[in-house]
């Protein structure tokens, strides 16, 4: 046997070898697991963890300047910019939208390090106003309040009066008053005629 065949053999040898090892090698226990700190925590504990949670909606008007500076200042920057590209408006334009000072809007934000990037004096969309008031979101989505209506009561009339005598006593009982009818209702009904009238009413 030649040295050359001798490496040769050895080589497939130990090719073997290692191929027979990563067939029947384990890849961890099946009874057991790996746990971490988190895994024994109790839910009042996990319940701690979490914070609370905080909803903000930018693609409506925010008209009150304290709610726009509870933003995070990603979300003001948002809100600006996307005003800016869809109406127009500028920095002046979104402070007037909350009645406030141009000049007390813009430190605020420069404080906060909030680059708007470059964006020169545009036509301000006449969908601004609409925007302002309400009726349009940041997209231009119309907004329709749900109008909630008021209910309806009907009261049946009182049955006219026959006025032919100048002056009559007239007794009225529960049974000739409608359902719903109030004392003003009958009061409305005996106008008009100018005769002295002498009521009793029986309940």
């Amino acid at each position: 046997m030649t040295d050359e065949e001798f490496i040769f053999r050895q080589e497939i040898k130990e090719k073997k070898a290692a191929g027979r090892g990563a067939y029947h090698k384990k890849c961890g226990s099946k009874s057991k697991k790996v746990t971490f700190p988190s895994d024994y925590l109790t839910n009042a504990e996990k319940k701690r963890r979490n914070g609370k949670v905080k909803t903000y909606n930018i693609n409506r008007v925010i008209t009150n300047y304290e709610d726009f500076k509870k933003l995070p200042p990603d979300l003001m920057r948002t809100y600006i910019i996307n005003c800016r590209d869809r109406f127009g408006a500028m920095g002046c334009d979104v402070a007037a939208s909350m009645d406030v000072k141009r000049r007390t809007f813009a430190t605020f934000i420069a404080n906060r390090n909030i680059g708007l990037g470059k964006g020169g004096r545009r036509k301000l969309s006449p969908d601004w106003r609409r925007f302002v008031l309400g009726e349009i979101d940041i997209n231009g989505k119309e907004l329709i309040e749900e109008k909630v209506e008021e209910p309806k009561v009907e009261v049946e009339s009182i049955p006219a009066i026959d006025w032919a005598e100048p002056e009559k006593s007239i007794k009225i009982t529960d049974d000739d008053i409608p359902l719903g009818a109030s004392i003003g209702a009958i009061i409305e009904a005996l106008k008009g005629s100018g005769a002295k009238l002498t009521i009793e009413l029986t309940l």
